[in-house]
């Protein structure tokens, strides 16, 4: 029997990496297996799987990491575009990924100390 949840089975399965993310804030926060309360991220890559991007937009402002998660929800648009049998709004994917990056961008195009650029990387 697996130890994750059904969310993160379903996240680890479409974004990259994202298995390791769950592992290492369990160890982190000293959780048991199966027990794992969602973060601003997690909730934010349900936003963008469920296509509420406006909301994604709004959860990212919230999240630890912003500049990472403006990349997975990049990442997670462009994979979901790359296969239209599965979404049929692959343009408008394709659109939010370039959204997104656009976001990562913009936060490392403010930093302007070597201190600040090493919170946000």
């Amino acid at each position: 029997k697996s130890s994750q949840t059904p969310s993160e089975r379903v996240l680890s399965r479409v974004i990259d990496g994202y298995d390791a993310n769950y592992r290492a804030r369990r160890e982190h926060e000293h959780l048991p297996k199966g027990v794992l309360p969602p973060n601003f991220l997690d909730v934010m890559m349900w936003a963008v799987l469920a296509g509420q991007h406006e909301v994604a937009e709004l959860l990212w402002s919230k999240t630890k990491q912003p500049l990472r998660a403006a990349i997975l929800a990049a990442q997670l648009c462009r994979r979901l575009s790359d296969d239209p049998a599965i979404r049929p709004d692959h343009e408008e994917l394709r659109t939010c990924s370039a959204g997104y990056e656009a976001l990562a961008v913009s936060l490392l195009d403010a930093v302007r100390e070597s201190e600040d650029a090493f919170e946000v990387l």
